[in-house]
Parts: structure tokens; sequence; C-alpha cells
């Protein structure tokens, strides 16, 4: 593939760790360490191929509808994920953002989150967007806060 057939931006649903992990008799907790230590390499692959933008789904509002012991795994993993992997991050010049609802998170991961965006945000080969606690509805309230904050810098 050429440099200039490249995408600019590419999203992934990160989805089916809980359906991995039972298959391979693993522990949820287990799976989605694996998955983020996966997710990092790509997108360390992604910088060094110039791709500028990587998007990741990772936790949507429909999750918090599942086993507390499982939400408290992947929330643990996240905070573990981004706390190890901060130092790669810079190795490979790659900005961490966040998108989302982020109130609704367990403070260890808002920490861990601006801990991890606070030390990459001199980065710029790739932008990895992190989307957590996401959904249809949080999607149209921010379009209309969006479209609103858009009008009264018109009027």
């Amino acid at each position: 593939m050429s440099m200039s057939s490249l995408p600019n931006h590419v999203a992934m649903i990160v989805d089916g760790n809980r359906r991995w992990a039972r298959s391979q008799h693993m522990p949820f907790f287990e799976a989605y360490k694996l998955a983020g230590t996966n997710l990092v390499e790509i997108v360390c692959a992604a910088a060094h191929s110039n791709v500028k933008n990587v998007t990741a789904f990772l936790f949507s509002t429909e999750n918090w509808k599942r086993d507390q012991e499982e939400i408290d795994a992947v929330m643990t993993a996240f905070q573990e994920i981004l706390y190890e992997n901060t130092p790669t991050f810079k190795e490979h010049s790659v900005r961490v953002h966040t998108i989302g609802s982020m109130p609704e998170l367990p403070r260890g991961v808002r920490d861990a989150l601006c801990h991890t965006s606070r030390e990459t945000e001199s980065c710029g080969r790739t932008n990895f967007i992190l989307a957590f606690n996401y959904g249809g509805r949080w999607d149209i309230v921010n379009a209309v806060r969006k479209a609103l904050s858009t009008r009264q810098n018109f009027e």
C-alpha cells in the first residue's frame, strides 16, 4: 500500500473480549489486558505508518448493564494499560485523547486517562482517541450542544 493510499483515520469497535475469554477458559481480566496490549501494538504500527488518527470505541453506556465483577475487571484493565503504556505512547509520538462522558467513570480510570493525556500532549505523530461511556444519547446531547454553541457564535 502506498503512503498516499493510507487512511487518515482508522476507527475500531473493541468487542468480543468476553466471548473470547470464555472460549479460552480465561478470566475476563486477562482477556481485557491482552486486548489492550494488542490495541497498543496496533496504534503504534499505525503511528509508524503515518496514520494520523486512531479511534477505539472501548466502553459504551450499554456496557454498564454487565455484571459488576466484569465492569470492575474492565476498569482495572483500562487503568493498568494506560499507566503501563504511557511511555510507549510517548516513544511512538502517540497523543492520547478521550471522547465520551467521563464523569461517570471511576476516579481511578479518570486519573489514568488524565495522566496519559497530559503525558502525551506534546506528541504529534498520531492521535489515539479513546471512546468511553459513549452512546446514542450522548451523541445527540453533544450534537445539540455543538449546534447551540455554533449558533451563539453567529448571534
